[in-house]
């Protein structure tokens, strides 16, 4: 199972991804966002904000969509 990977903190709470391949026909990626907090009783408990399982299109269309929102927001900074 792949490990979730942080990706952003900001003051006790921290924002992580999972992302990793099905064994199952057309092997789609399940996709996993969750934040844990560091200043509650359970440091460690995790809140899953979205999960989603898409097949390698799907995939592909949600990187555009960011990629294509990055490229606007360095365009705009420019």
């Amino acid at each position: 199972m792949t490990h979730l990977i942080p990706f952003m903190t900001a003051g006790d709470v921290t924002w992580s991804a999972q992302v990793r391949h099905l064994k199952t026909p057309g092997h789609p990626l399940h996709l996993r966002l969750t934040t844990r907090m560091a200043q509650t009783r359970d440091a460690q408990a995790e809140r899953v904000l979205l999960e989603l399982t898409l097949g390698e299109a799907e995939y592909r269309s949600l990187l555009r969509i960011l990629l294509s929102a990055l490229n606007e927001q360095a365009e705009q900074s420019s």
